[in-house]
């Protein structure tokens, strides 16, 4: 098993080197973008959860205010 894997990275060795410069130019391109949209889709993530973190936040508060303010309109009603 151990002798297979080490042919078959010797192959894919062997591959990279044979690929021109244009070869190893796309394929780094591509490899570049992968790394870029999967660090952008981190970041987004993240992003999207402090928001909605902010927003729990902000609605806990109208609602508090909601609530002091009909407790201050039925005392005031009294």
């Amino acid at each position: 098993m151990v002798e297979k894997r080490e042919t078959t990275s010797q192959l894919l060795q062997d591959r990279i080197k044979r690929f021109s410069r244009v070869e190893k130019a796309f394929y780094l391109s591509i490899a570049i973008t992968a790394l870029v949209l999967a660090i952008s889709v981190v970041y987004m993530q993240t992003k999207l959860l402090q928001v909605q973190s902010d927003l729990t936040t902000v609605n806990r508060q109208i609602e508090e205010k909601r609530r002091s303010w009909t407790t201050l309109s039925k005392k005031s009603m009294n």
